[in-house]
């Protein structure tokens, strides 16, 4: 059997080990942080003798917990990004011949541009037909039969002068949303191609490996950690494919409304309007691209950002569940929280800025989508078709439900990193106050512990505003104060 020293040895050799395969995270473990029962780091101890130390994370090797992360929740969001044009293509397996990459360095040239002509195109076919997803009755007249002619354009109008020369409210509802989304979308395009942002994949990383296998705390699980990432994704994922459903609806809700003779009839402007119905329905086709693309921008800036949150949360979190059971030291808490503040003030630096710039159209779409309740009312009666009114419904439920939630959940995760970084100061003072775990630490290395979570005071930003929880309960209550007055004022009239 081995004697102390001889293990003893073997110890600090593996934490030398560790601390080489993780020096990104500048983590210093020592021999207090590698029992057992930490839940964070399982030791396979091997023979006497064998010399032989084996680490595990979730019952893998570090090397394989990272390739699991990479695989489950990077990789499908680098295909997401290169989609938009926001990172390269690169070629994947097999022998890579000087023909394949001069392909692919001319793909990687031709197709931003591509995606960038493509958004114009949509920009411009939905301003075209006067077309809004976020209320789609928008442009439909409300005084005779005659007038009617400007929203569907069909060949039985009395007089064709009645075509809509110029598409109404053209500014305030197309042009000013589309400069902002497109600013969104070539921030977002420096960001990840130019400068190489990689923030959200150090950040997975490091947190994958903090986090460990096994029943858990929440905040200490690699499996619930990639659950809540996946989820995030995929509800993205999801936001696309009903937002577009959404879209088709309420377009179809035009095209029923209008003449059946000449369904195809959108009602497009008179600069853009076309004989033929082939080359109507391409331009429909365009839009509906467009409406894609539109959409996987707002999704990649959310999901990105939002996920870094959620990061960020379980990171500190964790960090201060350590702290409480006393499976990491004060001075190694002290390097770990100061790396964490680092990743919020990446996080306030860059993806915040984007997020900022795409919530005022997120906001905008919302409220659209709610007065698009109010003004249904009045215009159902010029409805020719009981279908349309279903689908013109619908679709402005969907609308509503959709573009709040998108514009609510980064708010909700900024406010959720706020809180999550001031719970370390309270943890300190709780066992400050009653140490028991911490009854050999001296009072020094307490007070210094405190004094820099104090000093840290890190908080998540948008419009470089905090943003914090009670902030956001107290501006809620505003707003539906004042919406209570205007219903009672009866500017807004709710009767039926």
């Amino acid at each position: 059997m081995a004697d102390e020293p001889t293990l003893l040895s073997n110890r600090t050799s593996l934490t030398d080990s560790l601390v080489s395969r993780r020096t990104a995270s500048r983590r210093s473990i020592n021999n207090s942080e590698l029992d057992e029962s930490s839940g964070y780091i399982a030791l396979e101890l091997p023979s006497p003798g064998s010399g032989n130390f084996k680490t595990l994370v979730n019952g893998r090797t570090t090397e394989e917990a990272l390739e699991k992360c990479k695989k489950e929740v990077l990789s499908p969001y680098q295909f997401f990004l290169r989609l938009l044009g926001w990172q390269p293509w690169i070629p994947s397996g097999g022998v890579v011949t000087s023909f394949k990459e001069r392909g692919f360095k001319f793909l990687n040239v031709i197709y931003p541009i591509f995606v960038t002509c493509l958004l114009i195109a949509g920009y411009f076919t939905q301003f075209g037909a006067c077309y809004s997803r976020d209320h789609p009755m928008y442009n439909i007249p409300n005084d005779s039969e005659a007038v009617r002619g400007r929203y569907c354009n069909s060949s039985n109008d009395l007089n064709p002068v009645t075509k809509r020369p110029f598409c109404s409210h053209a500014y305030s509802k197309y042009l000013f949303s589309d400069i902002i989304h497109f600013i969104g979308f070539l921030y977002g395009m420096y960001i990840f191609r130019w400068r190489e942002n990689e923030e959200l994949e150090m950040l997975m990383q490091k947190t994958f490996i903090q986090t460990g296998g096994g029943d858990l705390h929440y905040y200490l699980s690699q499996k619930k950690l990639s659950t809540a990432v996946q989820a995030i994704f995929y509800s993205g994922i999801a936001w696309i494919f009903v937002n577009f459903i959404a879209s088709v609806l309420g377009l179809f809700g035009r095209l029923v409304d209008c003449t059946w003779t000449e369904p195809w009839r959108l009602g497009f402007v008179s600069w853009m309007d076309v004989a033929s119905p082939v080359a109507m329905w391409i331009l429909i086709v365009v839009m509906w691209i467009g409406f894609l693309a539109f959409d996987l921008v707002n999704i990649a800036v959310t999901v990105n950002y939002t996920t870094q949150c959620q990061l960020i949360i379980v990171l500190v979190r964790g960090l201060v569940q350590k702290v409480h059971d006393k499976t990491i030291t004060l001075q190694n808490a002290i390097k770990e929280f100061h790396e964490a503040g680092k990743a919020v003030d990446a996080l306030n630096r860059q993806m915040a800025i984007v997020i900022s710039i795409m919530e005022f159209n997120f906001v905008s779409h919302s409220i659209l989508c709610l007065h698009s309740f109010y003004v249904l009312r009045d215009s159902f009666d010029l409805l020719s078709n009981s279908h349309a009114e279903v689908l013109f419904i619908f679709s402005a439920v969907l609308d509503f439900i959709l573009w709040t939630a998108i514009a609510l959940f980064p708010v909700i995760q900024a406010a959720r990193v706020t809180s999550a970084c001031q719970s370390p100061i309270k943890t300190a003072l709780e066992i400050r106050t009653r140490p028991f775990q911490y009854q050999e630490t001296k009072d020094a290395e307490f007070d210094s512990f405190i004094t820099f979570l104090n000093a840290q005071n890190k908080k998540a930003k948008l419009f470089r505003i905090p943003v914090v929880s009670h902030y956001l309960w107290a501006l809620g209550a505003a707003a539906i104060f004042v919406l209570l007055l205007l219903v009672e004022l009866e500017i807004i009239n709710v009767d039926v």
